[in-house]
């Protein structure tokens, strides 16, 4: 459950072994910044705060000094405030080690900071970059979508994004990740392509192993359904080279353990791609511009003449081609559970911001990019996928920084203390909408706004030990 106190005294002797989760939504404005670590606790990590008082670190303190960090998408417009953001975490990370980068979508304000973070000199050195898996198809339509929002509201689009939209495992392994996991949907697309390379099995035991060299804290990846036939562990090589594997996976856990595998915490995807249909009309509006027989759009994309006149003379064109394809449909999200394995085995304290007691050890955290929330069928198939997981959420971040196109009022996931909506709009957007802020209140939850200014940023801490 979620407790009121843990005794101080009983952590300080190191009576067990306790994690200190800690999470923060940076303040990088109109983007995604969110970086989480977790640390195996010892009484050096109780600090004299004031008389009377033991405090932990938070906030970018504590991302320095973790066992295991992790960052959910990178990205703001304008794009030197994620820089600033990613500034402030290289300070505070002497050794610039990444254990995972997740990435949502394909948006250039989700992923505009990453030559930034994963910069090769002054950078952070990432172990796993956990990114959906979307079909060439999918990705020009988000060029063409960037080409729509950059000819409207301006902004760049610069090559690194470029480079992502045609050649994300190419583009990503420039940076020299262990492996790069694309994640697949959890149906309704084909399965992982059988000529892509072998499958990897679990072999004899349960789990498929990814682990790094560390005595504190390790992960694995396991099956996010133990026990469904429905929905199995899936994965499958895609490439395997010298510094970087890439592998397509489905229905997998990322789960972080100590020593003692007493404490578990995972890391859940959730894949949600593009509306079949408006993507099918998208490849056949870029036949007819290009003058292609009908059907060809795949054969075609490959070109690298095709991509050169796309991101130059047609960058218009394919603008007005989204806009008239898509209008509102779902253009593709990754969703991102984070938190308990086992929440019923353990207790946790809310240390920031303090949080009444609750029969649930309710202190998960939920990033939902740009999914699709407002409608029945996609409520349904995201609240189906994460079951009692949502139960178990503290913090929700809004998809698409609080935009009503994303979410219904009347119906809002979850049951979370509090919702987030990371937004600053530099025109005259309304994100966070008045309506999704009002019903969060109505509802008796809490609601961040977090801007482009620092006393916006968000904290969350927990202290988290065995029953």
């Amino acid at each position: 459950m979620r407790v009121h106190s843990i005794s101080l005294k009983y952590l300080a002797e190191d009576g067990g072994p306790t994690f200190l989760h800690n999470r923060r939504q940076m303040p990088v404005g109109q983007g995604g910044l969110h970086i989480g670590a977790l640390k195996l606790f010892s009484s050096g990590d109780l600090e004299y705060v004031e008389p009377g008082f033991f405090g932990f670190a938070t906030g970018i303190r504590a991302f320095g000094r973790a066992d295991l960090r992790y960052v959910y998408d990178c990205g703001s417009e304008p794009k030197r405030l994620v820089n600033s953001g990613v500034k402030e975490l290289r300070n505070a990370c002497p050794d610039r080690r990444l254990d995972m980068l997740f990435l949502s979508h394909f948006d250039r304000d989700h992923m505009n900071g990453i030559p930034a973070l994963l910069h090769k000199t002054k950078g952070f050195q990432v172990d796993t970059i956990v990114l959906p898996y979307l079909d060439t198809a999918a990705r020009v339509a988000a060029l063409a979508r960037a080409f729509a929002q950059s000819g409207t509201f301006g902004g760049s689009v610069d090559r690194f994004f470029i480079d992502m939209i045609f050649d994300p495992g190419g583009t990503l392994a420039q940076f020299r990740p262990r492996q790069i996991l694309f994640i697949r949907s959890d149906g309704g697309d084909v399965p992982p392509d059988v000529d892509g390379g072998p499958e990897i099995r679990p072999g004899s035991g349960p789990e498929v192993r990814a682990e790094r060299d560390t005595e504190a804290i390790n992960w694995l990846i396991k099956p996010a359904f133990p026990g469904d036939p429905q929905r199995p562990l899936l994965l499958n090589m895609m490439a395997q080279a010298a510094s970087s594997s890439r592998i397509e996976v489905r229905n997998a856990a990322i789960v972080a353990h100590d020593p003692s595998w007493s404490l578990l915490w995972k890391f859940l995807p959730y894949v949600r791609t593009p509306d079949p249909a408006a993507l099918a009309t998208f490849c056949t509006l870029v036949e007819g511009l290009f003058k292609w027989p009908a059907g060809s759009f795949a054969f075609h994309i490959g070109d690298t003449g095709v991509r050169q006149k796309m991101v130059t003379k047609f960058r218009e064109k394919m603008g007005a081609i989204y806009k008239s394809a898509f209008k509102d449909k779902n253009l593709g999200s990754m969703s991102l559970y984070s938190g308990l394995m086992e929440p019923d085995t353990v207790d946790a304290l809310a240390h920031s911001p303090q949080l009444p007691t609750h029969d649930l050890t309710k202190i998960g955290w939920m990033g939902t990019g740009d999914a699709h929330l407002e409608k029945p069928v996609e409520r349904g198939a995201f609240t189906s996928f994460y079951g009692s997981d949502i139960d178990h959420v503290a913090g929700f971040a809004l998809p698409h920084h609080g935009a009503i196109k994303n979410s219904d009022p009347v119906n809002l996931v979850g049951d979370a203390d509090t919702y987030i909506a990371a937004a600053d709009p530099i025109h005259d957007w309304e994100h966070p909408h008045w309506s999704l802020r009002k019903a969060v209140y109505d509802r008796g939850s809490s609601f961040r706004h977090v801007r482009a200014w620092p006393a916006t940023g968000f904290d969350e801490s927990f202290i988290i030990s065995p029953k």
